[in-house]
This record gives C-alpha cells, sequence and structure tokens, in this order.
C-alpha cells in the first residue's frame, strides 16, 4: 500500500509490442511481433493479482 492507496505488485512492461499490436488493430495476443509473449504475459500476471483479490473479498467475478 503506498499513501494509503492499494496497488498491485504486478506490472505492465513498456514494449514496443504493445504499441504496434494496437495501431494494427489486433490484441497483444495475437500479436506476433518482438516481446509480445512478454507483454502477454505482463498482463495475464496482472489479471491473474487481481482475480486473488476479488477472491479474497468473497466476490464472485468472471471476465
Amino acid at each position: 500500500m503506498a499513501a494509503g492507496i492499494p496497488v498491485f505488485s504486478s506490472l505492465i512492461r513498456e514494449y514496443a509490442a504493445h504499441e504496434r499490436a494496437a495501431l494494427n488493430g489486433v490484441p497483444i495476443t495475437q500479436w506476433n511481433g518482438k516481446n509480445a509473449r512478454e507483454a502477454e504475459s505482463d498482463y495475464k500476471r496482472l489479471i491473474d493479482e487481481l482475480r486473488r483479490e476479488w477472491n479474497n473479498g468473497n466476490e464472485k467475478k468472471t471476465f
């Protein structure tokens, strides 16, 4: 918790793959350029962390 504000421990690194995928109109999960799998993994780690937090609050959330 930073300054009393809860924060995630996961991070989304800044890859050119994010921009290039968006400019080509495809999600990062379908992009095949350099660092695409690393960029996708960053998002998946954040989603996993978010799901764990929701489950700790006993809320039933689905994507």
